[in-house]
């Protein structure tokens, strides 16, 4: 079994590095991140760097999108906040990750909300995987 250690703001590891080096402090092959961009904006400044900070250790990947306006920070569908999902997912297909996307739904409208992380997941799988032939 795998164990998947997810980044959260505000405790042990935040972005992507600190989350790096909790799985390389751990040291087992079966530990790795289930990374979740949306709780590292804005805090991550290597959030677009994450995929090869990680190196092939990322198990499983949160989607929800994160809007920052000075002190108020809240999450939206994919593609609605400042998340560069394109970014993401482009160097997630590009490191030949098999795990899961995991839409969350952290904002209400729920089921409205999950449509639309939804149809944008599925654009921008299409346009990943058409851009790299396949």
């Amino acid at each position: 079994m795998r164990v998947a250690i997810e980044n959260e703001p505000g405790y042990t590891a935040t972005g992507c590095r600190a989350l790096a080096n909790l799985i390389n402090a751990v040291d087992m092959e079966n530990v790795g991140a289930n990374w979740d961009p949306g709780n590292a904006f804005p805090f991550d400044s290597e959030i677009n760097d994450a995929v090869r900070v990680l190196e092939g250790r990322i198990f499983n990947v949160h989607l929800k999108d994160t809007r920052v306006q000075g002190d108020n920070r809240r999450f939206d569908s994919v593609g609605k906040g400042q998340i560069d999902w394109k970014k993401q997912i482009t160097d997630l297909a590009a490191s030949s990750y098999k795990g899961c996307l995991v839409i969350e739904t952290h904002c209400e409208p729920g089921i409205e909300k999950t449509r639309e992380s939804l149809e944008a997941v599925r654009t921008l799988l299409q346009e990943v995987t058409t851009r790299n032939g396949g």
